[in-house]
């Protein structure tokens, strides 16, 4: 069958060719309402009434109790009011947002320095307070990358930045972290935290793409760790 949703929010299976008792609908055409419609751009997914906060998070997933908590907390409102956008990859953009939504939107004493965040962009403020505290430096000394997509390493020194850099007393448990990289100690600290546990046990992928859920699920974690609740943050905890 070939879906079809209508002006009037029916949803319109067509067949070639109909079976009694359906021969009378017109065009050859069954028709069947439906009182939730997930469209998520490249997809159309039915649910029911289950309670979910965005069509695209359903319960149960190990994300979807993270992505709630975020919507209430009003972190997130979705890339709509229905979709949450849960595989796509975070901008830099996103993430500054986030981070400065979870710290209660402190305002910044101006303007930031980078040259490619213009004034009024939904993130511009978020990026000027982050860079006041010494979260991101930028990509370059003028440059934020709004579009850019957060790598996991990235990921992992913003958290630890947003916590004031504490201190890991455990030696790094992943073979592709190079202990002199920037993000060498942040990871660290993330796994001692248990804020990540690695794509395997040995591995981190510093370099892989963040997505949203797990973007969702990592700032889930850190609020249950000594060194967010010592931050004085207004969100509460996960």
């Amino acid at each position: 069958p070939a879906p079809i949703v209508g002006p009037d929010g029916w949803l319109r299976l067509g067949y070639q060719a109909w079976d009694p008792p359906f021969t009378n609908y017109p065009d050859s055409q069954r028709r069947l309402h439906i009182a939730h419609l997930c469209v998520t751009g490249i997809d159309v997914q039915l649910w029911t009434d289950d309670g979910r906060t965005f069509c695209d998070v359903a319960p149960g997933n190990y994300y979807s109790q993270p992505v709630d908590w975020l919507a209430d907390t009003a972190i997130t409102t979705g890339v709509t009011p229905t979709v949450y956008g849960f595989d796509q990859p975070v901008t830099r953009a996103q993430m500054a947002t986030f981070l400065w939504r979870l710290m209660g939107e402190p305002a910044p004493a101006g303007p930031d320095s980078f040259i490619d965040t213009p004034l009024g962009a939904f993130y511009s403020r978020a990026v000027a307070w982050l860079a006041e505290a010494g979260i991101t430096t930028g990509v370059s000394q003028n440059r934020f990358d709004p579009d850019g997509t957060v790598t996991r390493a990235q990921m992992a020194t913003f958290l630890w930045r947003l916590v004031d850099t504490p201190a890991s007393t455990n030696p790094l448990q992943f073979i592709d972290v190079d202990p002199g990289r920037f993000y060498a100690q942040a990871v660290a600290w993330l796994a001692e935290a248990e804020i990540t546990t690695g794509v395997a046990p040995d591995r981190v992928d510093p370099d892989g793409t963040v997505t949203r859920v797990q973007m969702a699920t990592f700032l889930c974690r850190l609020t249950r760790t000594s060194d967010y609740t010592t931050t004085g943050a207004p969100t509460p905890t996960c």
